[in-house]
């Protein structure tokens, strides 16, 4: 008996001797936040403390956001961190994407006022959907758009828009930014916009989505035409894809599995659609695209639907 009083009290004694210690757990204070925007000289490092003062954003244009001397090694050698800007990162996975930097200070401005006029006044006002960051970058590669860790570029390679992830959106296409048209510019930014709630349109708008992506149906077998692939034997290949009902093609080129090598076209998955029709109704009011696109019913039909689903969205989220 006792025995197990002892034992008892030992448990409770350190019990009592972890509690103190999990009270003695805080956080020192002394950690750096690297997703903040420091007032620097130069054109680009006014706008982006202009934006980050204002919104809480971060406008980045370098995938290595700082760097941070932690004492010495065994040998005396100062041991240097470098942040960096982790592409594709996400908590159980990093997704195979790939960028190249820009180096074209006015593609950057660009970029930035585009983002601070079109993109940043029309995220919700949640928090839980608005990124903390910008990655302004020259190119963006996935596998959607021909590229691959493994093989690089293929010939029909092309860069993306933007991409989610976890670390914020990097924002691509900078190499063309300068020479767009004004209504070009505002598809680049719908584009950028769309990618940061696709998520949020899925969820909240399953019904008009489904009534969305059926138009893009074969009305001959019954299957959609996403992602289709076709060649110069295909029955569909000298298609226009706004037949389809699809603004754009997502690869153009030559397909390099083949031997020899043949011309191919594949269409849109859901998601590039999607963004597609999203910044279309950001970039056109509804007299504007149906004038545009008077011979294709079919994108006439999933624009209607879309403007439909944002603005509604606009009302719940955006006032």
């Amino acid at each position: 008996m006792k025995e197990c009083f002892f034992i008892i009290l030992f448990g409770l004694v350190l019990l009592s001797g972890c509690n103190k210690d999990d009270e003695d757990l805080v956080p020192s204070g002394q950690e750096k936040n690297w997703f903040v925007i420091e007032d620097k000289p130069g054109r680009f490092n006014q706008l982006a403390y202009d934006v980050y003062e204002k919104t809480g954003i971060c406008l980045f244009v370098n995938d290595t956001l700082g760097r941070e001397e932690r004492g010495v090694d065994a040998f005396g050698n100062p041991v240097v961190h470098y942040e960096m800007y982790v592409l594709g990162y996400g908590i159980f996975t990093q997704r195979d994407i790939n960028c190249a930097l820009s180096a074209d200070t006015t593609a950057m401005l660009e970029a930035g006022r585009l983002i601070n006029e079109y993109v940043i006044p029309n995220l919700p006002k949640d928090d839980e959907y608005r990124p903390k960051s910008f990655l302004l970058v020259d190119t963006i590669y996935t596998g959607d758009y021909g590229w691959s860790s493994a093989q690089g570029k293929k010939p029909n390679c092309s860069s993306e828009y933007a991409y989610w992830d976890m670390m914020g959106v990097t924002v691509g296409r900078l190499y063309d930014l300068p020479g767009y048209s004004e209504e070009e510019k505002k598809f680049w930014a719908g584009k950028v916009l769309a990618i940061n709630i696709l998520t949020l349109l899925q969820t909240e708008y399953t019904t008009e989505i489904t009534e969305f992506q059926t138009i893009s149906k074969s009305y001959y077998n019954g299957q959609y035409y996403y992602n289709m692939e076709l060649d110069r034997k295909h029955n569909l290949y000298d298609s226009d894809c706004r037949e389809l009902g699809f603004l754009f093609w997502k690869l153009v080129g030559q397909n390099d599995y083949a031997t020899p090598q043949i011309d191919w076209k594949i269409a849109p998955n859901q998601n590039i659609d999607l963004t597609d029709y999203f910044a279309a109704v950001f970039t056109y009011d509804e007299v504007e695209f149906e004038s545009k696109y008077a011979n294709y019913p079919l994108c006439v039909s999933k624009f209607k639907i879309m403007k439909g689903i944002v603005d509604d969205f606009e009302q719940k989220y955006c006032k």
